[in-house]
């Protein structure tokens, strides 16, 4: 989230875009996002009450409007085919697993993003609870990795074989501590921070902060 919301104030006065899918349903998590000047794309009304008109996020129901049972994975497909075919987009996915037609296939349209999203001007920002559920190329081809705390036996493996040192930061004591590489960047290394601001501050930059929304007077409801 923080990472998401950095960039879109980076990039507001850009044609970029930041896209979060959410498909968890989960209203608290719409409040943080709100917060850092994220609105609902298909509500054009709502999207003039931020400061960030570049921040969006996708809502991602398991039925529609009908009562009746829809796919996560066929309407987040259409999403990065979206995002694919625009150009200049960030797509953010609060959950690989609900996303990804198996565990050994992401989709096309997910697929097209990860390995030739660079030559399109599209990046891509994935979380999971449940790596080992995710198709490998997703995790193991990934620029940036961060590994924060797993509780499942397996997960833990898996992390395992992508860290060799990973033990869960809850484990350690940091219940906000994670592990970060930067897959192919100057050391190719393993770093471990015990939160946040520890990691901003060997970046040399302060952590940033949500951006104050929206405008006085304008509406605030969530969609």
């Amino acid at each position: 989230m923080v990472l998401a919301g950095t960039m879109a104030i980076a990039l507001r006065n850009t044609d970029w875009q930041v896209w979060m899918l959410t498909t968890k349903g989960d209203p608290n998590d719409l409040v943080d996002w709100r917060k850092w000047g994220f609105r609902n794309y298909a509500a054009p009304k709502d999207r003039e009450t931020t400061l960030l008109p570049n921040a969006l996020y996708f809502r991602i129901d398991v039925k529609n409007a009908k009562g009746e049972d829809v796919s996560q994975i066929d309407q987040a497909q259409r999403i990065f085919n979206a995002a694919y075919l625009r150009q200049r987009v960030i797509c953010i996915v609060d959950e690989y697993v609900s996303v990804v037609t198996s565990t050994r296939n992401a989709g096309q349209s997910l697929l097209d993003i990860f390995q030739r999203g660079g030559g399109r001007t599209v990046g891509l920002i994935g979380l999971t609870q449940e790596p080992v559920y995710v198709p490998r190329q997703l995790i193991s081809q990934a620029t940036h990795i961060f590994l924060f705390t797993l509780t499942h036996t397996y997960d833990i493996k898996y992390a395992s074989t992508i860290c060799p040192n990973y033990i869960p930061p809850s484990t350690r004591g940091d219940p906000y501590g994670f592990y970060y590489k930067w897959v192919d960047g100057p050391s190719n290394e393993w770093m471990y921070y015990q939160n946040q601001k520890e990691w901003y501050k060997d970046l040399g930059i302060a952590m940033p902060k949500p951006i104050e929304v929206p405008p006085q007077g304008l509406q605030t409801q969530i969609y």
